[in-house]
């Protein structure tokens, strides 16, 4: 029997792992991990876990407890000590194997397409926000593959607004009516890493079979990764049109239309565009009311008309937005048993907003233009790596008001003329560069949004 203690970890685990890009290494990790224990001592909640191996164990503590532990401490707005246990008696199924071991000959490869069977279409609330991704999502699983107008299907919005969701529900949907095809679902940095493994193990032509051959549907997400390398955009451009000549349907997702992406190439921009393209903008109250209300169902949780009310007036930037309000109510619920008062959901609102900082600046701006941090921060002279710099420069400078001097530290700077010139830089490429100029007025609409 499932007990609330196994429902609380199991709900946390799976808003962890969507909010992470490594998405599969993460899950191959934490997925096998139990909970023995929940219980409040004092201030704090103590959490016991149980792993399947001292292999997990020490892979969890080298690598993900730090951030890990941050991550549930926020989820569950407690402080928390986390204690991990290791037990060889788990059932095998929760017994997976480490990255160093060898599978059996006899094992067979594990299959690239992987669905959350929670995202499909009876659970996609439809709004005047995305009706036409979802009724062009629709469309694809019926028999309509090999139709031109749709392919490729291009769904781009800012992160949180369905289009994970709606790409597992193209996926299964698709492999319930036609059982016999083969489905290629996975994000674009795979297909990236997937890439750089088979050029460094010369298995070119095996990568290339199984993306244009032996594939009958590409789902692919955050296409935007594709544009940070040269080599994997020229790989991506031959197999679309392998795919597109075969009228094979190609479904692409991004956070931004082919148009602003930044250093993608004009000829996949053009192939990107050149069948039905779908944006999906933010919900209106009304959606955000009727995704409040299923989801309440889902979570045997009530709310109070105005406090529904309210979370619908505060949470306007994305679907996890309200998913992740709903889950620490509810945890405040179990914890503390009864129902919730209104007041208590206000200052829990209260509480969830985000202040902008530098450092969440260089985030955005490192995202936008497809750099880590560190590259953001290095003192590389290349073109793009610069203009990302001077554009977190700008932007800081633009809403934080911070000296420069200030932003000489934060950018690991000597001189704040660095910074100066930086701005007066951003402020001509503005006028100068119709690409540089909506890939700025696209981060100002993200910080105006979420800040």
């Amino acid at each position: 029997m499932e007990t609330r203690e196994n429902k609380l970890w199991l709900n946390f685990k799976s808003h962890f792992l969507r909010e992470q890009k490594e998405y599969s290494l993460y899950r191959h990790w934490l997925e096998p991990v139990q909970i023995l224990k929940m219980e409040k001592s004092g201030q704090k909640l103590k959490l016991v876990l149980q792993a399947p191996s001292e292999l997990h164990k020490k892979w969890l503590q080298e690598n993900l407890l730090k951030n890990f532990h941050g991550y549930i401490e926020h989820f569950f707005r407690s402080s928390c000590e986390i204690f991990l246990e290791t037990s060889p008696c788990l059932p095998f199924s929760h017994q997976k194997r480490g990255f160093f071991e060898k599978n059996p000959v006899s094992s067979p490869a594990p299959p690239l397409s992987f669905f959350n069977p929670l995202y499909n279409f009876k659970n996609f609330i439809v709004g005047k926000n995305n009706e036409l991704a979802y009724s062009a999502s629709l469309a694809v699983t019926k028999n309509k593959i090999a139709e031109d107008n749709l392919n490729p299907l291009f769904i781009y919005s800012p992160s949180g607004l369905g289009k994970t969701h709606l790409l597992n529900a193209i996926g299964q949907e698709t492999q319930k009516n036609f059982s016999q095809k083969k489905i290629l679902y996975l994000s674009a940095e795979r297909f990236l890493n997937e890439y750089i493994s088979a050029l460094q193990n010369k298995k070119m032509n095996s990568f290339r079979k199984k993306f244009r051959e032996a594939c009958h549907l590409l789902l692919i997400d955050d296409i935007q990764i594709i544009a940070r390398g040269k080599e994997v955009q020229e790989e991506f451009f031959h197999t679309f049109n392998e795919l597109y000549d075969q009228k094979i349907q190609v479904v692409a997702c991004s956070d931004q239309s082919p148009e602003q992406i930044p250093f993608l190439q004009e000829r996949i921009k053009t192939r990107l565009e050149g069948g039905l393209m779908a944006d999906i903008s933010y919900p209106d109250e009304e959606t955000r009311m009727a995704i409040l209300k299923d989801k309440l169902i889902k979570k045997n949780l009530y709310l109070s008309k105005e406090s529904l009310q309210l979370i619908a007036q505060s949470c306007k930037k994305s679907i996890r937005e309200i998913e992740g309000i709903l889950n620490k109510i509810k945890i405040m619920t179990e914890l503390h048993g009864g129902q919730i008062s209104f007041s208590e959901i206000k200052k829990t609102l209260k509480n969830t907003k985000k202040e902008l900082s530098a450092e969440e600046i260089q985030k955005r701006v490192s995202q936008s233009f497809n750099l880590s941090l560190e590259e953001l921060k290095s003192p590389s002279r290349k073109k793009h790596i610069v203009q990302a710099r001077q554009s977190a420069m700008y932007l800081t400078r633009k809403y934080l008001k911070k000296s420069l001097k200030d932003i000489s530290i934060a950018f690991r700077k000597k001189d704040h003329t660095t910074v100066l010139n930086s701005i007066k830089k951003v402020e001509k490429l503005k006028l100068e560069d119709p690409d540089f100029k909506r890939i700025l007025e696209s981060l100002q609409r993200d910080i105006h949004t979420n800040y």
